[in-house]
């Protein structure tokens, strides 16, 4: 009979285990701020004023925000905070060298460049928070006097997840941008 029982009482513990490791899975996988570096793009139509736009975006994103100087897009999700964001703006005074480029970003103090250039049809800005918690790609093109600037980023307690990988994946979103 004590056999019995000490044989129920751990399969019953092995049970709620396999059933609570499960759930810590589920968990994991809905936690806010994870990787998306592998996430595939597609092309993604925006107008701001009569300047017409592309630019490659993920699944499941929606318009956060339209404005009359700026569109923005977040994941549809309830806890976005710690996801990755992307926003298009008129460039009201459209920077002439990276240099102008970086001081137009009103970088923090906090906030280190990792890469500044000048590409064939603008500028590419990227830089983080010394602690890699905010990570950050701006990218300006031009077409003919006007300029639109994109804005990708992400933010996360801890470090953004597969920094290099997310940094390259916000780098494609933003050099993706097409003026029509």
């Amino acid at each position: 009979m004590f056999r019995s029982l000490m044989f129920l009482m751990i399969s019953m513990t092995m049970v709620l285990s396999s059933c609570g490791g499960k759930k810590d899975k589920e968990a994991k996988d809905d936690e806010p701020g994870k990787d998306w570096s592998a996430k595939p793009l597609a092309a993604t139509e925006g107008a701001i004023g009569a300047i017409k736009f592309t630019v490659d975006l993920p699944a499941g994103f929606k318009v956060d925000n339209q404005g009359d100087v700026n569109i923005s897009w977040r994941p549809d999700m309830d806890d976005y905070f710690s996801e990755p964001s992307v926003q298009v703006l008129l460039a009201s005074t459209p920077a002439k060298t990276p240099e102008e480029f970086v001081s137009n970003a009103m970088l923090d103090k906090n906030d280190e460049v990792i890469k500044s250039e000048k590409t064939a049809d603008g500028f590419l800005l990227e830089y983080a928070t010394k602690n890699k918690g905010i990570l950050r790609v701006s990218v300006q093109k031009a077409a003919g006097e006007k300029a639109l600037v994109c804005n990708a980023s992400q933010a996360k307690q801890g470090g953004v997840p597969n920094f290099e990988a997310t940094r390259a994946w916000l780098g494609k979103i933003c050099g993706s941008l097409k003026l029509k």
